[in-house]
C-alpha cells in the first residue's frame, strides 16, 4: 500500500520527487501494522521534500536488527530547522501522536519512534518494532502490508 500511495505522489509532483522502498530478503515475511508507513511517509513529502522546492526524495527501508524489524523513512528535504532532536516518545503532531498510540496499543513499550535531522539533509523518522512472522501473545491488530 505504500508503494501505492509514493507512486501517487510522484505522479503529482512530476519528476520533482524520487521515492525507493528497499526490504531485505530476510524482512520480507515480516508482519507490519497496516498503514503504519504512511504518515511518515505523507509526513516527509509535506514537511520535508514539499519546503525543499518539492524537490526531493523519499526512501523507505526495512531491516532487520536482532530480535526488532527497523523502518525508516527519510526525506531530502528541508530538514527540521528550529524542529525537535532525537525523540523517542515525544513527537509532536496529530498524526504522529495517533501512530504513537497505535504503537503503544499493540507493543505496550516494546516499539521505539523516533524522528531526527538527517546529518547530511533532510528528516529520519524510525520505528523499531518486535519481529514477527505470524501471531503471537501480547500483539492485538498486527497485519500484514506497511
Amino acid at each position: 500500500m505504500l508503494r501505492r500511495y509514493l507512486e501517487i505522489l510522484e505522479i503529482r509532483y512530476q519528476g520533482r520527487l524520487v521515492t525507493e522502498v528497499t526490504a531485505e530478503p530476510d524482512v520480507l515475511d515480516a508482519l507490519v501494522p497496516t498503514l503504519i508507513l504512511q504518515p511518515l511517509a505523507e509526513n516527509a513529502m509535506t514537511h520535508g521534500v514539499a519546503r525543499a522546492s518539492g524537490h526531493g526524495r523519499i526512501e523507505v527501508r526495512a531491516h532487520g536488527a536482532g530480535e526488532e524489524l527497523v523502518l525508516t523513512v527519510r526525506d531530502t528535504g528541508a530538514g527540521a530547522g528550529a524542529a525537535a532532536a532525537p525523540s523517542p516518545r515525544g513527537l509532536g503532531g496529530l498524526g504522529l501522536r495517533h501512530m504513537r498510540q497505535r504503537l503503544e496499543q499493540l507493543y505496550e513499550t516494546a516499539y521505539r519512534l523516533e524522528l531526527k535531522p538527517h546529518p547530511e539533509r533532510g528528516m529520519v523518522a524510525e520505528i523499531a518494532l518486535p519481529y514477527h512472522t505470524g501471531p503471537s501473545a501480547g500483539r492485538k491488530e498486527v497485519a500484514e502490508g506497511g
